[in-house]
């Protein structure tokens, strides 16, 4: 009977400890998922292609235990939203900084620079059709075509805004608009080609104005993107005459 009672007595024991010991444990397993010790996360909610735009919808927080988040990953959905994906993300997956193509990356691949719905279209220029080469990636410009037309017998050279407020992305192979322009004691080969951001309606009437005609650059101020309607022009309209 009296050794009876120790077993008993034994196995309290021994569950006291058990219990004891499995409520420091879980404490310990708590104190990990404190707020404290959960940091904040992109993750993304979709698959999200290699190239494509991130957009809000494909995106969103998650608080993460700390040891748990990768240190790469992005913190901010202002540093992913609107950017491009530099390879394939799987929905679930947290989005490294290494996923995205960053600023120093666009400005060597003209296909992110180029806005959505636009096209590239590069364009011959010289030193007075390219604004004495002046015109920077970034600057906005119109452009001006003269282009010859048939008139009864002869010819008639005509000229007319075809394009306005366009946005330049490159000039030659250059994306950076930051790049300064040379000193002029510098000796810098004028530009032969500008690049613009252009829609496929845009694209045609600047192909063929520069395939069969002469185009010319006219540079805008930054802020003014006002667009004016005036007719084609003809030298007969200038100096006058039948």
């Amino acid at each position: 009977m009296k050794g009876s009672k120790k077993y008993w007595i034994l196995a309290i024991l021994f569950g006291l400890a058990a219990t004891v010991l499995a409520y420091r444990y879980i404490a310990g397993v708590k104190a990990r998922y404190e707020p404290k010790n959960l940091v904040q996360v992109v993750v993304a909610a979709t698959d999200i292609p290699k190239n494509s735009v991130i957009t809000r919808e494909k995106v969103k927080l998650e608080l993460v235990p700390a040891q748990f988040a990768h240190p790469a990953a992005v913190r901010d959905l202002d540093e992913v939203v609107g950017r491009v994906a530099a390879s394939y993300i799987v929905a679930g997956e947290e989005i490294l900084s290494a996923k995205i193509i960053s600023d120093a990356e666009k400005t060597n691949k003209l296909a992110y620079a180029v806005p959505m719905g636009k096209r590239a279209v590069s364009v011959p220029v010289n030193a007075v059709s390219g604004v004495s080469g002046l015109v920077r990636p970034g600057d906005r410009v119109d452009v001006i075509a003269t282009v010859e037309l048939a008139s009864g017998q002869e010819n008639v050279a005509v000229t007319s805004f075809i394009l306005q407020d366009v946005e330049v992305l490159a000039v030659d192979q250059n994306l950076d608009e930051t790049k300064p322009v040379p000193a002029a004691k510098e000796e810098a080969a004028p530009a032969t080609t500008v690049t613009l951001a252009v829609t496929p309606e845009e694209a045609r009437p600047l192909v063929l104005a520069s395939e069969q005609g002469s185009i010319r650059l006219a540079l805008r101020a930054p802020a003014d993107h006002d667009r004016v309607m005036l007719p084609p022009v003809r030298l007969v309209d200038i100096v006058g005459g039948q």
